[in-house]
């Protein structure tokens, strides 16, 4: 797998700490941890908690790629659409797929966890 700056690397899934959680949530410790373990189980949280990277809380039914303070592929500018559940079920399946040229490295994830992930999204869009 491919890291931002093309340097190999094995996906790494960081172990799910209750600060992890909260700092996703915007919440103190002991907070909302059930919600965030699809994502942090995933490797999501990884890089999505980077100030650089964009958010995840709140993408359902907003526009692919334009997050302020974010520094987009070509890709993802050019795809002129919003995140719905079926635009993020295929990204997160294949992302090369999706947007040929993303940055964001293939995420490999099983069906079962994409359903949870798109799950976890819609419940913080509310």
């Amino acid at each position: 797998m491919e890291r931002f700056d093309g340097a190999q690397t094995a996906t790494r899934r960081p172990r799910m700490t209750e600060a992890l959680v909260a700092e996703a949530n915007g919440t103190t410790a002991s907070g909302r941890a059930h919600q965030v373990n699809a994502l942090t189980k995933a490797g999501c949280l990884e890089c999505h908690s980077n100030p650089n990277a964009p958010g995840l809380l709140g993408i359902l039914g907003s526009e692919i790629a334009a997050q302020p303070g974010v520094t987009y592929s070509a890709a993802l500018r050019d795809k002129k659409n919003t995140w719905t559940e079926e635009n993020l079920r295929a990204f997160l399946k294949d992302t090369e797929a999706f947007a040929p040229g993303t940055t964001m490295p293939n995420p490999s994830l099983p069906e079962a966890e994409i359903e949870e992930i798109i799950t976890l999204l819609k419940e913080q869009a509310h």
